[in-house]
């Protein structure tokens, strides 16, 4: 089978982590079939290898018949954004066009932003800027007013999109049963051929260690600070009622200074890390930890989360968005509505290392079940030999 993968990024020596977990599926897909990335971009054509996997760069105006004469069997598009989105292009009338030509079936994934409404799902920025004074509430104002205005015109052309793929029998992927929920209430449209597939976790990379009792008092978080979904000050709320216990967060963005000053106002017993891990190394370092802590204000699965499961690690998370479909509140984490509860749970872990190994346990077996490599990139390739 010959597969054209199309997704709105994808890593290269330069950006290594660019829609990492697009990369993960080609190099599955590359065991056994033949597999050519095409990425649009609107200022350079150039070709390069990662890691094995041929990418193609081309100009919107180009990346079409490149398409058409790579001649493939299926369309893998993934995050597929308009020109509202992009600015300068549309990967909705690329994929289509693509299509029109070929007469090739599509398979598109989901994964949350591109689909979904700003104004319902993502928490405002506004609460964080409210003491920095007028001009930057002003401003952070004017920016989110912009991200929903383009948001709602995506939206509209997503509905127009999904309504084609149904006509066409062409099959959505979801990566949670609350993103397809989500993305239908956004769209105002119900999917019909749909399927829910999580994003792959690397069984063997994020292998099973069993908890040592002497780190129970230690805690990690791999985190970005761009954006307050990621709901870092929880953790640091969290983290500061503790009467023991050290948390470590990982993570670079325009927050992390905010992050920084509150730890110290709370006097809390965090390090922050501000870089970013390969997967080798996040883990290597789920082994140095007895509890992972991972609250959110929205996600459609927490993919960093259920690594550090898959690696044996109790999960602190909240019960919002995808997040209930992977964890399991008390027998493979803990889903926490307040920082005060997350402060709770984790003394219960602290106080009973024993339950910190049982819950890891579970935790990973029930990863492995629901998202291990093999299973969901057998299962993904089966969606598409249905479509040929």
């Amino acid at each position: 089978m010959k597969i054209a993968l199309f997704p709105k990024a994808y890593p290269s020596e330069e950006l290594k982590y660019n829609y990492a977990f697009v990369h993960r599926r080609a190099v599955h897909y590359a065991k056994q079939h033949d597999v050519q990335v095409f990425l649009p971009n609107k200022h350079i054509g150039i070709n390069y290898d990662f890691e094995g996997i041929p990418v193609k760069v081309r100009k919107p105006g180009n990346i079409v018949s490149e398409i058409n004469e790579y001649d493939p069997d299926i369309l893998f598009v993934h995050a597929p954004v308009s020109r509202w989105e992009a600015f300068d292009f549309s990967m909705l009338s690329l994929s289509e066009e693509v299509q029109s030509r070929t007469d090739i079936p599509i398979i598109t994934w989901l994964h949350g932003f591109e689909a979904i409404s700003r104004l319902l799902y993502y928490p405002s920025d506004l609460p964080a800027v409210l003491d920095d004074g007028v001009s930057q509430t002003l401003k952070t104002l004017f920016l989110e007013s912009t991200r929903n205005a383009r948001n709602i015109m995506q939206l509209k052309n997503m509905r127009g999109y999904l309504r084609r793929r149904d006509r066409k029998g062409d099959i959505t992927v979801f990566v949670s049963e609350w993103l397809r929920g989500a993305v239908e209430n956004s769209t105002k449209r119900k999917v019909k051929n749909a399927q829910v597939v999580p994003n792959p976790i690397d069984e063997e990379l994020f292998s099973y260690t069993e908890r040592k009792p002497s780190n129970r008092n230690k805690l990690l978080s791999i985190r970005s600070f761009n954006s307050r979904k990621y709901a870092n000050d929880l953790s640091i709320r969290a983290i500061s009622k503790l009467n023991e216990g050290h948390l470590d967060i990982y993570g670079q963005g325009k927050y992390l200074s905010k992050c920084r000053q509150l730890s110290d106002d709370l006097g809390a017993n965090v390090t922050f890390n501000p870089t970013f891990l390969k997967q080798e190394q996040i883990a290597d370092l789920h082994d140095e930890y007895g509890i992972y802590l991972s609250p959110s204000r929205t996600d459609a699965q927490g993919v960093s989360m259920c690594e550090a499961m898959a690696s044996g690690l109790p999960v602190i998370t909240s019960p919002i968005g995808g997040i209930p479909e992977f964890v399991t509140d008390g027998k493979t984490g803990y889903l926490c509505e307040t920082p005060e509860e997350m402060t709770n749970r984790i003394s219960l872990l602290q106080s009973n290392p024993d339950q910190i190994v049982s819950m890891g346990e579970r935790a990973a077996a029930a990863i492995r079940r629901k998202c291990g490599t093999t299973r969901i990139i057998e299962k993904e390739l089966d969606i598409a030999k249905s479509l040929m």
